[in-house]
């Protein structure tokens, strides 16, 4: 089965705002799938939670991020999830699934990225 028809296959039984956004997309002609990967959830939690904090993202750009969150947090701490990269031309993000089915997806407006010279952690420059 090839990544598109698995994500199909994947959706989750109750549709909601996110899981709607998520079936138009698979359907963009732009649709790009990127390399998927299993990731523990204790190492993805943090990353998402940071990124809502992050004051370079503009919430009003974001879509299905909160939703990911309180979903990722109901389940235990060494589950396995599989991540798939998706991008089109107005958005990038990720869809997440556990046990064969997509849990959630936190994805963003592109073109707002922007690059800066250095380490940086939690909006500080290290060097």
């Amino acid at each position: 089965m090839d990544d598109l028809s698995y994500l199909h296959s994947a959706m989750p039984a109750k549709r909601e705002g996110w899981s709607q956004f998520l079936s138009e997309m698979l359907l963009s002609d732009s649709l790009e799938i990127g390399v998927s990967y299993e990731e523990s959830l204790s190492l993805l939690l943090p990353q998402y939670r940071s990124r809502m904090r992050s004051t370079e993202i503009d919430i009003s750009d974001t879509l299905g991020l909160n939703t990911l969150i309180k979903c990722l947090a109901a389940f235990e701490d060494n589950a396995k999830v599989i991540v798939f990269p998706l991008k089109n031309s107005f958005i990038s993000g990720s869809c997440f699934i556990i046990g064969d089915e997509i849990i959630g997806c936190a994805f963003i407006k592109r073109g707002h990225s922007r690059s800066k010279e250095g380490l940086w952690i939690e909006g500080k420059k290290l060097c």
